[in-house]
């Protein structure tokens, strides 16, 4: 039952786009939401189908209506980061508003002239080489000591893989992914290993330590530095080039790929692949790790633009599936196996946002005002709540130059 609602709307909610945020929560189908309003007062709205996942939503001001309406996700996001409101879980909310899709549609999409003044900003963001250095270094160069703080020991920046313990430490868990990607390879004896984004250098490390050459690339400044710091260790057995993927020349005996494609765009999925097919042996394994978004709501989603894609990874565009596979086999690279994880990436998110949150002192002392922090923390629930609702997942890809 929905309680006081008609109070709400005579009384205390100013504007039509709060009295119109108010009718819809009015007629939600799924959830049980406890509101409380700008002046203090709490208000209950009950799904008529089905009210057992229980979220909370405290208003503090009516202008965070009109941010969802005009702007949708995207304004859903910028107003949490304004302050405009605050729940005690954003996942949570996340999770209600996909159960609630068809009812909350308005809230959703936004309005037309912000979908299109999003879209034409998100396109602007292309990852030409130049554009990518500007992408990558607008989220992998915010410092090293940034991510130190709460990324584990490992400094991996891509989800764990929690094989039978899902109570398993991160840093495990993050081996264990770097251990299935070197089994994926069918290694026969030392190998040279292509990784194409090499992140901080944990796979790199992982693959020294069993005896075979890496090469790694990145395009990040700071990612650079402490790969390059990290594995001098292991002398002429580890290269790490700042180098776009697009200038590598020359034969690998298999490549590896962790979460970099997501970051390409989607007009350049085939200059990708291409490159992935020609610098890759006859006889070798390409694994590549992606996050997706699920096949029924690709075509919808490639014709906008979202949260992350505004403010975290500027010019990135998650494949389907469906696509990636198709992508890849029309660059003669065939799927081998496929393992879906999604839900892992979900507890890895949790995790990073206990330990971003466990931070947050730390943080404002490397100079991070309360944006900054507001927009990660929404960032970190942001995903956690699409990897619960299975919209996104996370796949391993391992793909070779033949079907066998």
């Amino acid at each position: 039952m929905n309680t006081k609602i008609q109070v709400i709307e005579n009384n205390i909610a100013p504007t039509y786009w709060a009295k119109l945020f108010l009718e819809l929560m009015n007629n939600i189908d799924y959830g049980l939401v406890e509101l409380t309003a700008p002046c203090g007062e709490k208000y209950s709205f009950e799904g008529s189908l089905d009210s057992s996942q229980k979220v909370d939503m405290q208003i503090h001001d009516w202008k965070f209506c009109e941010y969802i309406f005009t702007k949708g996700d995207i304004g859903l996001g910028e107003a949490y980061i304004d302050g405009l409101w605050s729940t005690s879980d954003i996942s949570k909310i996340i999770e209600f508003g996909v159960a609630n899709e068809k009812k909350l549609e308005k809230i959703i999409k936004g309005s037309l002239i912000k979908i299109i003044f999003y879209r034409i900003k998100h396109l602007m963001n292309r990852n030409t080489v130049k554009g990518s250095k500007k992408n990558i270094h607008a989220h992998y160069d915010l410092g090293n000591d940034f991510y130190k703080l709460w990324l584990d020991s490992t400094m991996t920046y891509s989800s764990a893989y929690f094989k039978d313990e899902k109570n398993e430490e991160l840093n495990v868990a993050q081996n264990n992914k770097y251990e299935r990607m070197l089994q994926q390879l069918k290694l026969e004896g030392p190998s040279e290993i292509l990784e194409i984004g090499c992140g901080w250098g944990g796979f790199a490390e992982v693959a020294c330590l069993k005896g075979h050459r890496v090469t790694c690339i990145t395009i990040s400044k700071e990612q650079y530095d402490f790969a390059k710091d990290r594995l001098s260790k292991f002398g002429n057995m580890a290269t790490v080039l700042l180098k776009d993927y697009r200038e590598l020349e020359g034969k690998y005996d298999h490549i590896v790929s962790i979460e970099m494609f997501e970051a390409l765009g989607e007009s350049y999925w085939d200059t990708y692949f291409k490159k992935v097919r020609e610098l890759l042996s006859p006889q070798g394994r390409a694994v590549i790790q992606t996050i997706t978004i699920s096949n029924d709501i690709f075509s919808s989603y490639r014709k906008g633009t979202d949260f992350i894609q505004q403010y975290i990874f500027p010019g990135g565009m998650l494949p389907s599936p469906e696509i990636f596979i198709k992508k890849a086999k029309k660059r003669d690279l065939y799927l081998l196996e496929r393992l879906d994880f999604g839900e892992d990436y979900a507890l890895t998110l949790n995790k990073w946002y206990e330990n971003f949150k466990a931070c947050i002192l730390k943080v404002k002392s490397l100079g991070f005002d309360e944006k900054f922090i507001r927009t990660w923390v929404f960032y970190l629930k942001y995903c956690e709540g699409g990897f619960n609702t299975k919209r996104i997942g996370v796949s391993q890809f391992t793909l070779g130059a033949s079907d066998v």
